[in-house]
């Protein structure tokens, strides 16, 4: 099917730098540098866009192969299907109208009549960039590490609490009678305050347990949902933003081309691990009850910090080789959520592309669904068609059937009448036989007796003129030859038999 074919396209651009149209022109994907602007503050990640060159029309083979394979087709029927796909669209673009490519951009002719392309502006076909869209970063405001004089006076005091607070908890723990208890290092934030930056997050994890996962390199544990991807040192994202007032985490994993991290699971808790030497633990449920654990875990929150104090973060700069530029782009990517704001002209006229796209698929949509209406009414008119000829034929050869039925009937019952006319224009004249008697009683006792031995012709033909005997015959036949032929037969049961012609 010729829709099908944008996506052929698009598919083939992936891989390949340039796909000819045969008849129409060529598809060329260029490479655009990414664009850090200090100005505006927005940075532009690098990525391959779409171009058209009508003048490259030479089939090159490339489309109709992958046509020919992945509808399992012939090579030859496979162009067929693209010059198909070709007419269609130089017939809407010479009416004056646009026509759009899914996934790829429009085609239209301009007042001079040549061919110009418009690309889709979000299609990016970069794996390297795939889920990073252009962003804005605010600018850093370096602070000064000077202690104002006011401060020092507070320092001072905390400094004599906290040694006032560390003598008395080291008097309440010698004189605490101690239990055999397991050595914990808890380790916990006091505060409640965690660096959980919102960002994007390459990290490796481990698989625990169904929807629980090691950041390795760190005692965090990951609780998702619903997923079962199974391994160790697995390569992932984990991307932390605001949905509105509330702080959300995905895990994501890459998809299976394994071209972007598009494989994503929500994050329901984070835990941080106890540390504990003691290999038989008990602890105690909500309901009271004891139980024993492998692993103990406190519920906590990211924090950046520490997951680059432990080397987690892949392809972070370090700090000495950032420069101001990096660094207001690491901080604009910790900072990323979702979907990055964009300016309020660029926003305005990509709304005025889409729009016009959106009417252009609109238009092509309603042009679809008016014909597939089409087809849906001439199939059945089609069909009625059809099943009003295939009756018409049916009741023809009904008709026919039952006309050389009556003929033959017709034929049969003719013939029959022949015959017995026939048969009863001819006589049985000549006779072979067996007996001859004064008496006619004694005759018809053989007449009798020849009938019950199967010579169902058997009578008498009547009586000599000399001496008046009784002729007793066991047969009738039409001609003496006939009868000569069965007379030999005959003598050896009725030696003295002859054959007798009444004419």
């Amino acid at each position: 099917m010729t829709q099908n074919i944008p996506k052929y396209i698009n598919n083939l651009l992936y891989n390949h730098e340039c796909v000819i149209v045969s008849g129409l022109g060529a598809f060329i994907v260029h490479e655009e540098d990414s664009i850090i602007d200090e100005d505006k503050n927005l940075f532009t990640p690098s990525k391959k866009v779409i171009l058209f060159n009508p003048e490259i029309k030479k089939n090159d083979g490339l489309l109709a192969n992958y046509i020919s394979e992945i509808e399992n087709i012939s090579f030859e029927e496979a162009c067929v299907k693209i010059a198909d796909f070709v007419n269609k669209i130089l017939i809407k673009i010479n009416n004056g109208e646009a026509f759009y490519l899914e996934k790829i951009g429009v085609l239209q002719l301009n007042k001079s009549g040549y061919i110009v392309f418009k690309k889709e502006e979000e299609l990016n076909f970069n794996p390297d960039s795939f889920g990073l869209n252009s962003f804005y970063f605010p600018q850093i405001k370096k602070q000064s590490n000077t202690i104002q004089p006011q401060y020092i006076s507070g320092i001072f005091v905390l400094l004599i609490l906290t040694t006032f607070g560390f003598y008395l908890n080291k008097k309440m723990y010698n004189n605490y009678n101690g239990i055999n208890t397991a050595s914990f290092n808890l380790n916990i934030n006091t505060n409640n305050k965690y660096n959980e930056t919102a960002g994007l997050y390459k990290i490796n994890v481990s698989q625990v347990d169904y929807d629980l996962y090691k950041i390795n390199g760190t005692d965090y544990h990951l609780s998702t949902k619903r997923c079962f991807k199974m391994g160790e040192s697995i390569a992932a994202q984990l991307k932390i933003y605001n949905q509105g007032k509330i702080r959300k985490k995905n895990i994501c994993f890459l998809n299976e081309k394994g071209l972007e991290y598009s494989d994503c699971y929500q994050v329901k808790n984070v835990f941080r691990q106890i540390p504990t030497s003691n290999n038989n633990l008990i602890i105690i449920d909500k309901k009271g009850k004891m139980r024993n654990a492998i692993l103990v875990f406190e519920e906590t929150e990211l924090d950046y910090d520490y997951l680059i104090q432990s080397n987690v973060v892949i392809d972070e700069v370090e700090e000495e080789k950032k420069d101001d530029i990096a660094s207001r782009f690491l901080e604009a990517v910790k900072t990323l959520t979702e979907k990055s704001d964009l300016s309020i002209d660029n926003e305005t006229e990509n709304e005025d592309e889409r729009q016009k796209i959106e009417k252009i698929k609109l238009k092509q949509q309603e042009e679809a669904e008016r014909i597939r209406i089409q087809k849906e009414v001439d199939e059945k008119i089609r069909l009625q068609k059809e099943t009003a000829e295939r009756i018409r034929l049916q009741k023809e050869e009904a008709e026919r059937i039952r006309l050389q039925k009556e003929e033959a009937e017709r034929i049969r019952l003719k013939k029959e009448e022949s015959e017995n006319i026939l048969t009863q224009k001819k006589e049985k004249n000549v006779s072979i036989i067996v007996g001859c008697f004064s008496s006619e009683k004694n005759a018809k006792n053989l007449v009798f007796q020849l009938n019950k031995k199967g010579f169902k012709d058997a009578s008498i033909v009547g009586r000599s003129k000399n001496r008046k005997l009784f002729r007793v015959a066991c047969s009738k036949y039409l001609t003496e030859k006939e009868a000569n032929k069965n007379l030999k037969n005959l003598k050896k049961e009725f030696q003295g038999a002859w054959v007798f012609n009444k004419k």
